[in-house]
């Protein structure tokens, strides 16, 4: 039991201390934003924000069994290679 509230107590610090490091720096940013662009600094920043909390990037994965293998799709059931030979889908 006094394990359990150990790691719940050092969960919920952890938690407080990303929080605060996260907020610290997006008033950094907001701080250089206002110095350098004054007003329109706050779109800037709203914007860098966004991208920050929004943008994922997908690891590069080469061991994929796709990988480089580009199809397109034609409007009767056939699909065409890369290279341009038909392959017929069922």
């Amino acid at each position: 039991m006094v394990l359990l509230i150990v790691l719940g107590a050092l969960l919920l610090f952890s938690f407080v201390l990303t929080a605060g490091g996260a907020m610290a720096y997006l008033a950094y940013r907001l701080i250089k934003h206002l110095h350098t662009h004054e007003r329109s600094g706050i779109d800037k920043w709203v914007q860098e924000a966004r991208q920050h909390f929004t943008s994922m990037k997908l690891a590069d994965n080469d061991d994929s069994e796709i990988s480089g293998v580009f199809i397109e799709r034609e409007t009767n059931s056939k699909i065409k290679n890369v290279d341009g030979s038909p392959h017929y889908s069922s």
